[in-house]
């Protein structure tokens, strides 16, 4: 301080020497010894008042000093804040920008997976009317043999019948044929019983084969009702789609990442710049 215990003495002997000397010595000695120390005791005054405008002047160059550098802490901690809300923000719509897109991924994945259920319902249609196409191929085979046969057994039943004919007509040797008229008989009774039996498996055949046509139609129909060239394309732009939305999470999970490090980073320096602006304020207290 300017007036500090010291100078408090030195002022009050000045004022006593002021009011009047020692009562051994003359006034001329009082009057100039008095003087003399009055202006060694100013001297020394003027030195320590010197002194302590320097030392004011220092303290006021530091206090301004500090009051810069505060001001400029104060300024970098609200840029800094600034660029801490504008992380904050940015984290932010990435988030849900990311959570958007796992969304759309759930969806498209949810979508492909019944892209992909009907696609095989189609692959199981074809695996059938192929079923039904040998089926039929097979059925149309057995029943070309089996009128092959049933010719076969008509020509045989009508040889039969011109042989059993005239034998039964005539007259010689009855006795000894009549064997071999009953072995004809038999074999045509059995043939006869034969070829009914192929005409009916002909006839089952035939509805057999009726019945797969049917099919064949439904099973034609029933794809063309698919739309099986739309699904696929479907299909395969809802992977395209899906891999898309993949690479988009990868990259929007990367900037999320180098964000949140933005932002400790951010706060990391505000806690020291705050801790340095609170040493300043101390020292310059």
């Amino acid at each position: 301080m300017l007036f500090n215990k010291y100078n408090r003495q030195i002022l009050y002997e000045l004022d006593q020497g002021a009011l009047g000397g020692k009562p051994e010595t003359s006034k001329t000695d009082s009057l100039k010894n008095t003087k003399e120390c009055e202006q060694t005791k100013y001297a020394e005054l003027l030195k320590i008042i010197d002194k302590q405008c320097k030392e004011i002047a220092f303290l006021k160059q530091k206090v301004s000093k500090t009051v810069d550098e505060r001001n400029a802490l104060n300024m970098k901690i609200k840029e800094r804040d600034q660029e801490l809300q504008e992380a904050n923000t940015k984290c932010c719509n990435l988030s849900k920008a990311l959570s958007h897109t796992k969304m759309d991924l759930e969806n498209s994945l949810k979508e492909n997976k019944s892209l992909q259920k009907k696609l095989n319902g189609i692959d199981r249609w074809k695996e059938r009317v192929r079923t039904v196409s040998d089926e039929k191929e097979k059925a149309l085979k057995k029943c070309n043999r089996l009128e092959q046969t049933q010719v076969k057994n008509q020509m045989l039943i009508k040889n039969l019948q011109q042989f059993i004919v005239p034998f039964s007509r005539g007259n010689q040797d009855r006795e000894a044929n009549e064997l071999m008229y009953h072995d004809f008989l038999r074999k045509h009774v059995v043939l006869q019983k034969e070829y009914e039996k192929k005409v009916n498996d002909l006839s089952k055949k035939e509805l057999l084969l009726k019945e797969k046509d049917e099919k064949l139609t439904k099973f034609a129909n029933a794809e063309k009702g698919m739309k099986l060239k739309e699904l696929t394309n479907k299909s395969i732009e809802n992977k395209r789609k899906i891999k898309m939305q993949a690479v988009k999470i990868k990259v929007l999970t990367t900037q999320l990442n180098m964000c949140e490090a933005a932002v400790a980073a951010y706060k990391s320096e505000l806690e020291k710049m705050k801790q340095r602006l609170k040493t300043k304020l101390t020292e310059s207290k």
